[in-house]
């Protein structure tokens, strides 16, 4: 069988080469095989030996709806395009169809179709890699022994929420395209949306740069930005406006303009990716997984700042100066009529009803500024005590509904896999009686990680069942209760370790509840993880409570006796023999048809399949006698080591357990029962309980979010006391960022949603916004205390002056993200509380700002005044003077000695 070269022969003329040649490898040259010769006669292997050809001897069976099949798992790796990879793989089936004349021919996307009416003459390569895999399918005439069949694509879920998320970004823009014409000034509404998509090209080419890809989220960070890419254009577009309509010629009111704004501007820009920027430091798979989002928001605001500043002004100038020409009388054009038309009715709406209106109310607030201050900070009492009081449920990720479900069933170890197919085929039954399921798909004898991302393992007593379910809009049910119907039909299964049932619909899995007992002795955990398994099952909604503590397997150990060591015999030698018996030897491998194959030698199966058989045989001492085993050596039946799992180099054993949500909170019950860990802790010295899996993720994640907070409120401080020249005056503009969680509770209450981590992720995010209104605001009404204003008509009127702007800030980042906000795909309901918390805090604190804020600054200065009148002695009266320009900072008799506030 094997070559073996013998040197060269050389003569004078020539050198040749010796080589012993072997025969051809295969089952009938092995057969042939002479083992022994003598007296005339030849002993061949096949005389002696069964030589057969077939497979490795593993206990593994994988079924697909009831028939057995093959399976095989495409993953990406690296930064692959998962949505490409699955395209390809459908193509190539799609070939095999056409080649088996059971499909129509593949037809090309209009992409495809377009790239390939531009492709060089005489080029007949793939115009795509789909393209490339269904022709390659195509070119294989063999039929396949059974059917092609794809499951498990998760890939479309990839393609359904980038879909969605378009689809939501494309309408929120043309909402907030729509109230920027209703809203403002024609002219400034038409540049302001040419400067959104220019901004939004941008940020794509500045991702492409920094590497990043379209997916969940950064998509979704493009949406939350859609409205407030917006913000600055109009800002800088209605001061041109403003300044045009006062007297300046366009040039000059487009350069002074925006020179007038432009740090305010900056400001506002900055406080906002000051507050996106610390979802960063976020840890655990939530912040690995929100890492891109700040990144993102950064290039799409730092891009919308360059295209306000330097692109629009000249795009306004230009068009204010052809608005200039033939603006009266006959020369009017059609376009200059309908703006002329479109601004005296919106002049009627906003400064003859809403800002009189809102004028009105102020007033008298500020007047009873300490009640309305009072009534603020209720609203925010009793939006918590909502939370506290369970009214709004908080748990770390709702549990949506899903469309691929993954069942891992573990059995005692040692369990033979016939028996353990018994219970998945039990399984399967349950699964197939649902008329939701499409498809199910079996995997006895190992099990195996859905997305890739660790090894799986293969032993007899696991499985596997995915179940596949029907799209969301095609069923009654929810998956939730799909499972639920698929446990009463299953029933009890006497004799499991674990049953698992887990959905599959996006963000950290693993169960609900994961608790791991550490320790030295492990004779010590096993009473607490049995404690521990006990305070679980005292809870309602709480199932399939299990722990990955291994009694191990039987085994026949084999010792040699001194019986045996008289004989010549030594343990590796005799195991050597056992493990011949046994499991058979290697005894050569030659190379096969597009694989390697081993020649192994083994006794029969009835002789391996059985203890009495091998407690029975018989070994071959050094001297090549024959000796029955059970006299050279002592054979005894115990129980070996399985798994040990260690932590921190210490024992580990983990309790894990399902929750209904429907009846229990995992993140309330772990709460609950944290005091009576910690007495279980104190009764056993040297025994720690930790929280593992998402409770380890959550208490990572929300251990981050003050942090963060923390960061993000002290950038934005710094950015404020630059901006205002004051150390007081940013105080006062984040005082508004808590009320923002006015708005995001209630949201959560009227929408039907539970808050989850991306809900506070949100209000992170919020604060950048909310500070932009306010600082709206305060610029304004700074000037005006700089031109003398009194206090109290500056607060008045600089509402009166930011109350459009305010509102249209606050209504294009809102209308931005309805779309997304009413969306029942259940693809987007991962997302959708991060939304809520954006679109309805900014809706509570526009109120705050617009209201609050003036009575915030009013009651500033009274404390000011009653401090100075105290630190006097009563030399300052404690009355408001009128027009005197005292400030929030310094006061003093008259505006004209007035310093700025600090």
């Amino acid at each position: 069988m094997r070559e073996l070269p013998a040197g060269s022969v050389r003569s004078s003329t020539l050198n040749t080469a010796v080589r012993t040649m072997g025969v051809d490898d295969g089952v009938n040259e092995i057969r042939g095989i002479v083992v022994k010769a003598g007296d005339g006669q030849s002993l061949r292997l096949s005389d002696i030996a069964t030589v057969s050809a077939g497979f490795v001897d593993i206990d593994l069976r994988t079924r697909l709806n009831g028939q057995p099949s093959v399976s095989l798992t495409v993953y990406k790796v690296g930064k692959q395009d998962a949505v490409v990879m699955a395209d390809m793989v459908k193509a190539y089936k799609h070939g095999r169809e056409v080649a088996a004349g059971r499909a129509e021919p593949l037809s090309m996307t209009r992409g495809e179709y377009i790239r390939s009416k531009f492709r060089r003459p005489g080029d007949t390569s793939p115009v795509s890699p789909r393209l490339a895999a269904y022709e390659l399918g195509l070119s294989r005439t063999t039929p396949p022994p059974g059917e092609l069949a794809i499951t498990t694509d998760l890939a479309r879920f990839i393609v359904g929420r980038l879909d969605l998320l378009t689809r939501n970004a494309l309408a929120g823009g043309i909402l907030v395209l729509m109230v920027l014409v209703l809203l403002l000034n024609l002219r400034v509404a038409f540049w302001t949306a040419i400067g959104l998509g220019v901004s939004l090209l941008g940020t794509l080419a500045a991702m492409s740069l920094l590497g990043y890809t379209l997916n969940l989220l950064t998509m979704f960070g493009l949406i939350i930005v859609v409205g407030l890419l917006v913000d600055d254009a109009i800002v800088v577009a209605e001061n041109i406006t403003r300044r045009y309509e006062e007297g300046d010629d366009a040039d000059t009111a487009a350069v002074e303009g925006t020179n007038q704004v432009n740090w305010p501007v900056v400001a506002t820009i900055m406080t906002t990716i000051c507050a996106f920027m610390p979802l960063a430091l976020i840890e655990g798979q939530i912040g690995d997984l929100l890492g891109a989002l700040p990144i993102v928001v950064a290039c799409a605001l730092l891009v919308s700042l360059i295209e306000a500043l330097f692109i629009l002004p000249v795009h306004m100038a230009h068009s204010l100066k052809k608005h200039g020409r033939g603006t009266s009388g006959e020369d009017q054009t059609f376009f200059n009529r309908a703006e002329a038309t479109a601004d005296r009715y919106r002049t009627k709406f906003f400064n003859g009803l809403l800002i009189p209106a809102y004028t009105k109310v102020v007033r008298v607030l500020l007047r009873a500024r300490y009640l309305t201050v009072i009534g603020a900070l209720s609203a925010l009492i009793i939006s918590l005590g909502l939370v506290a009081g369970g009214v709004v449920q908080a748990t770390f990720l709702e549990s949506s509904d899903a469309e691929t479900i993954n069942i891992e069933l573990q059995m005692p170890i040692g369990t033979p896999v016939v028996r353990t197919d018994e219970y998945v085929r039990r399984i399967e039954d349950a699964a197939n009686a649902q008329t939701e399921v499409s498809s199910v798909f079996s995997i006895v004898g190992a099990v195996t990680s859905i997305d890739g991302a660790t090894e799986g393992s293969q032993q007899s007593h696991v499985a596997q069942i995915i179940v596949e379910l029907k799209p969301v809009e095609d069923r009654d049910r929810s998956s939730e209760q799909v499972i639920n119907a698929m446990r009463q039909a299953i029933g009890e299964l006497s004799g499991v370790k674990s049953l698992r049932i887990e959905e599959i619909a996006g963000g950290p899995g693993g169960p609900p509840v994961t608790l791991t007992v550490v320790g030295e002795d492990p004779q010590r955990i096993m009473p607490v993880v049995n404690a521990v398994k006990n305070m679980l099952a005292d809870y309602d909604g709480i199932r399939d409570i299990a722990d990955d503590s291994d009694s191990g397997r039987r085994e026949l150990q084999i010792t040699l006796t001194s019986a045996g060591r008289e004989l010549g015999f030594t343990q590796t030698f005799l195991g050597r023999q056992i493990r011949g018996a046994v499991f058979g030897l290697e005894a050569y491998t030659f190379a096969g048809i597009r694989e390697d194959v081993d020649v192994r030698v083994m006794l029969p199966e009835s002789s391996r399949r059985s203890l009495a058989a091998i407690e029975q045989m018989h070994v071959f001492s050094p001297a090549g006698i024959a000796v029955p085993l059970s006299e050279i050596a002592e054979l005894r039946e115990t129980e070996g080591y399985a798994t040990i799992r260690r932590l921190d180099r210490q024992r580990a054993i983990s309790v894990t357990a399902e929750a209904n949500r429907a009846i229990v909170n995992p993140e309330e019950l772990i709460a609950d029962l944290r005091p009576q860990l910690r007495e279980l802790e104190r009764a056993n010295p040297g025994i720690r309980i930790l929280e593992r899996g998402r409770q380890r993720d959550a208490s990572e994640s929300l251990a981050s979010l003050p942090l963060g907070m923390m960061v993000a409120i002290g950038l934005i401080y710094f950015i404020l006391a630059w901006l205002f020249g004051s150390y007081t005056q940013p105080f006062i503009v984040l005082a508004a960022v808590p009320f923002a969680a006015i708005g995001m509770i209630l949201g959560h209450m009227l929408l039907g949603f539970t808050m989850t981590i991306l809900s506070f992720i949100g209000f992170i995010a919020l604060s950048g916004i909310v500070v932009n209104d306010s600082l709206i605001f305060m610029s304004f009404y700074n000037r005006l205390r700089d031109s003398g204003m009194h206090i109290e008509d500056a607060c008045v009127e600089a509402g009166r002056a930011r109350f459009r702007a305010i509102l249209l800030t606050t209504v294009t980042t809102v209308l931005g993200l309805l779309p997304l906000l009413l969306e029942q795909s259940f693809q987007a309901r991962f997302l959708i509380p991060m939304a809520i918390t954006i679109a309805g805090g900014l809706i509570s604190a526009t109120v705050i700002i617009l209201i609050v804020l003036p009575c915030l600054l009013m009651i500033f200065a009274d404390i000011r005044r009653f401090s100075r009148w105290v630190w006097t002695g009563g030399a300052t009266p404690l009355i408001r003077p009128e027009a005197t320009g005292e400030g929030i900072g310094v006061l003093t008799s008259s505006a004209a000695t007035e310093d700025r506030p600090i």
